[in-house]
């Protein structure tokens, strides 16, 4: 009997399909019977799963093959139909209380995805997922509820959508009547999630409130809020005054333009904020009065700064310059942050250039630093003929300069970590030209996941 692929013994087979990611087992089950029946005698380990609610078909299918053992839940609803979300949480995501080890639930709204600020917002069904949350207390350590809602139940019949919902919610109290309490999860059942392992929630910034972080805050493990920023209604942002001692906050500004940039200062980034972490992405432009501020504000508490874009589709060096400021540029503002913000561990700027010799100053001025990315680094000051520190875009036809080894051994000798610019084959799709909405997408979900 000839020995090939297509007869593997079982055992070896899965063991390699293992190997693959969830997009090429699904591919590879459609090879033929025995290699289907490989990944699914055996139950697909996949760490990460990322489900489309408007392909409920593919979704279903992955589902039923790596639910057990799945342990980061990606839900990424690329959809504005009422009807397709309702049947993905009436009858793909109550299959997930049999994952053993659940650590991340992470729903991603259309207005992130369709970059549209005019769709209309997902409510996802408070008692299903609120129930998933309650099951999987010994495990589950974030929470994303990005682009989308929390909806107030209208009766008790979602309970009985499903077995596992049913057992699993009995515990449970629900208000039918909409409450700031209740914002992100029921202040009723707070009390009963006192050994949840819960450490970080994301919300959009739109559904901060006293009452809502009060609820959180009885969360014991819970040491981090994330707010998400979009281009999206209401334009002009509340204003929130923290109470002391609060939760440590981190901020995600996605995809805003910079005529917003003036009213998130005011508004968001206030004293008494506890801000740990800023991220802005895919903005389009770099606003140097919110470093300004950072600087004054939040430069002992700081602790990670985030700034990516792709690069810019033009290749007329007029958009090359970001927008000048009406002060002074003898001096990069980059890098007077990174001097004041005494307790930065992460810098990441991609989409931006930067002078070699301040990526220096950078390093030598703030040993706390534990990682440090950047991919555009050009050896002469006036190599693109600007002849001061202003912020200078990456066009389309910029070609990455490749450092000399002494010069990055020279940064080496101050870091605490091997250092070397990221090259543009290793950037992240988000990252490179042409970047679709759902690499955009990915991106986030990795970021907020770091």
């Amino acid at each position: 009997m000839s020995v090939g692929w297509a007869n593997l013994p079982i055992l070896p087979l899965r063991c390699i399909l293992e190997h693959l990611s969830a997009n090429d087992a699904l591919a590879a089950t459609s090879t033929c019977q025995h290699w289907r029946s490989a990944i699914q005698l055996y139950e697909g380990r996949k760490d990460v799963i990322k489900l489309s609610v408007k392909n409920i078909e593919k979704s279903m299918f992955l589902t039923r093959i790596f639910k057990k053992y799945t342990k980061h839940l990606h839900i990424y609803i690329d959809t504005t139909v009422v009807e397709e979300l309702v049947s993905f949480m009436n009858y793909i995501l109550p299959l997930y209380f049999e994952t053993i080890n659940l650590n991340e639930l992470a729903f991603l709204g259309p207005s992130y995805i369709l970059k549209n600020p005019n769709v209309p917002i997902p409510q996802l069904q408070r008692i299903i997922v609120e129930t998933l949350v309650f099951k999987n207390l010994h495990s589950l350590q974030r929470l994303l509820l990005t682009g989308c809602e929390m909806a107030t139940p209208k009766n008790e019949n979602d309970r009985y959508v499903h077995k596992n919902v049913e057992y699993y919610s009995r515990p449970l109290t629900f208000s039918t009547k909409r409450c700031l309490d209740d914002t992100i999860l029921s202040r009723s059942n707070v009390g009963l999630m006192m050994f949840s392992k819960l450490q970080s929630i994301v919300i959009d910034y739109e559904y901060l409130s006293s009452a809502t972080v009060n609820t959180l805050s009885r969360l014991p493990a819970l040491s981090l809020l994330t707010l998400n920023i979009g281009h999206k209604r209401p334009l002009s942002l509340p204003r929130f005054e923290w109470p002391p001692e609060t939760l440590n906050v981190a901020i995600n500004v996605i995809a805003v333009p910079l005529h917003r940039f003036n009213d998130i200062i005011e508004h968001v980034f206030v004293r008494g904020l506890l801000l740990v972490s800023l991220k802005v992405m895919f903005c389009k432009t770099f606003h140097v009065p919110l470093l300004s501020h950072l600087s004054r504000l939040y430069k002992s508490t700081l602790q990670e700064f985030v700034w990516v874009d792709a690069p810019c589709m033009s290749t007329t060096p007029f958009y090359r310059v970001v927008k000048p400021e009406p002060y002074d540029v003898c001096v990069n503002h980059i890098l007077l942050m990174c001097w004041q913000c005494v307790q930065l561990r992460r810098l990441v700027i991609h989409g931006y250039w930067l002078w070699q010799y301040d990526v220096l100053g950078i390093v030598r001025l703030r040993s706390s630093l534990e990682r440090l990315e950047l991919s555009a680094v050009y050896s002469q000051q006036n190599h693109f003929g600007t002849g001061d520190n202003r912020i200078l875009r990456v066009l389309a036809n910029d070609d990455l300069d490749i450092l000399e080894a002494q010069y990055i051994e020279k940064i080496n000798e101050h870091t605490q970590f091997k250092w070397a610019p990221t090259t543009y084959e290793a950037l992240p799709p988000a990252l490179k030209l042409n970047a679709t909405s759902k690499d955009r997408a990915d991106y986030y979900m990795r970021e907020t996941s770091i």
